[in-house]
């Protein structure tokens, strides 16, 4: 009796571009880990949440090797249906300490729950900014707003570069086109190998009208130990 063979014999071509997808997943799985709940939009609704894509405490972190390109990642997530609407890399060094992320990051949501500011304190602290598309019904995702670069030039004298990390945190929403964050540093005043430096401090009010073109509303020094 002729043996039937399979119909992908003479294909093994078509037979890898039907396994593709299942490998695609197959891959993701192992190289993630259990994605850990940061912060739920507040109200009844709380329609999105932002999430690590894994963290410290969870037993598959040892076996990830988080390189350059290869971060654990910040997501903002539709809340009903698991929907990433948003990733982006954690900022910083995520293995500077073995502290959870989870408690380095401060989430703060506007008032209507369409933008958010996402703190995350890692040699230094990183303030990201989200803009919802779509609707609180139907969103499409969250752009990242990208702020105007401080004129240090103008602010510190003999302004050279920055000596250290410096900061960049969440002050306040003044409702949701309005945000106060806080921002300062070390920096140099003279070439690098002099010792001059300058400690500086300053409150930016961004307008977000126009979250494609945030402008710099107010700006002044405050005092601030840092």
């Amino acid at each position: 009796m002729a043996t039937r063979r399979s119909p992908w014999h003479h294909r093994p071509d078509m037979l890898r571009a039907a396994l593709l997808p299942l490998i695609l997943v197959l891959s993701a799985l192992q190289g993630s880990g259990a994605p850990v709940v940061v912060s739920t939009s507040p109200g009844d609704s709380g329609s999105f949440e932002v999430v690590l894509s894994t963290d410290k405490d969870q037993p598959d972190w040892e076996k990830l090797e988080f390189k350059e390109g290869s971060l654990p990642k910040i997501w903002i997530r539709q809340k009903s249906t698991g929907k990433i609407l948003s990733e982006v890399d954690y900022p910083g060094d995520a293995n500077s300490d073995p502290q959870p992320l989870k408690g380095k990051l401060r989430v703060h949501w506007s008032p209507s729950n369409t933008r958010v500011a996402i703190e995350a304190s890692q040699k230094g602290t990183y303030l990201l900014v989200f803009d919802l598309k779509g609707s609180l019904e139907e969103p499409s995702g969250f752009q990242q707003i990208s702020f105007p670069a401080i004129p240090m030039s103008s602010l510190v004298p003999k302004y050279k570069e920055p000596q250290t990390l410096g900061y960049h945190d969440f002050e306040a929403w003044q409702g949701d086109n309005l945000i106060v964050t806080h921002f300062g540093g070390v920096a140099r005043t003279e070439p690098r190998g002099d010792a001059a430096t300058y400690v500086f401090a300053y409150s930016v009010t961004h307008d977000l009208t126009c979250p494609e073109a945030p402008v710099i509303k107010r700006l002044e020094q405050i005092e601030r130990d840092h």
